[in-house]
């Protein structure tokens, strides 16, 4: 029996989870974030920006606490150190726990994993909508939003999965305001087509579908970088 992208990460990522409120109590931690079960909209609310408070550089965690023995496996593997200031997404909570994504070195990595909520700022501050504008990307996904008429914006997204035997794909379009911070396919669309919703947080997207947006495995949940420079 097969299984799916959203499902493997769950099982096999060392933080991973599912997201219910800004409170929400997480038992992993992902950056695909809340449980597909939820409203797309529900999901990118679910989510807000943050920076690390001032103190010596911290490493991500593979798990939500402090009890580990061996310290070779109680980090994120070859996950660099994150420095004070340093600008993330807030994922989720586990305790006295946070679970969130910063930006790496390359283009498009992001790094994910617990720090302790004493070296966490949450911001209640998100990106203007003239920040929207642009190219962004993960690993298997790309928006492009570009003006539209009335202060509308559109939409974009091409994503892709590869297995070891075939690609698939998946893609969306649409044409819409921002509200409170957040895109979302018109509600006209038929509840079994493809929805999506994107958030701006920080200097970050992140977005959530309802799975129904291309073949199997093609997902354009979670955090997505700027792309400076592309069109």
């Amino acid at each position: 029996m097969g299984i799916d992208l959203k499902s493997f990460v769950f099982l096999v990522a060392s933080c991973c989870g599912s997201i219910g409120a800004h409170a929400q109590n997480l038992s992993n931690c992902s950056m695909f974030g809340d449980s597909p079960s939820l409203d797309v909209v529900t999901r990118v609310n679910s989510v807000r920006s943050g920076q690390v408070t001032p103190g010596p550089a911290v490493r991500l965690r593979r798990e939500a606490t402090l009890d580990c023995t061996d310290e070779r496996h109680c980090y994120v593997e070859k996950s660099p150190p994150v420095q004070e200031s340093m600008e993330g997404v807030e994922i989720g909570r586990r305790d006295a726990w946070i679970c969130v994504a910063f930006p790496g070195k390359r283009p498009l990595d992001v790094w994910i994993g617990w720090i302790s909520v004493q070296r966490w700022k949450a911001m209640t501050a998100e990106g203007s909508p003239a920040g929207w504008v642009g190219v962004w990307q993960n690993d298997y996904a790309k928006l492009w939003i570009k003006p539209s008429d009335n202060g509308q914006l559109a939409v974009k997204g091409d994503g892709i999965w590869t297995g070891e035997l075939s690609s698939h794909f998946g893609d969306f379009s649409f044409v819409a305001k921002p509200e409170d911070g957040w895109l979302v396919t018109p509600t006209s669309s038929p509840p079994d087509q493809c929805r999506v919703a994107l958030r701006r947080v920080g200097s970050f997207i992140f977005g959530a579908d309802n799975g129904n947006c291309g073949a199997v495995n093609v997902s354009f949940d979670g955090v997505y970088r700027f792309r400076r420079g592309l069109k």
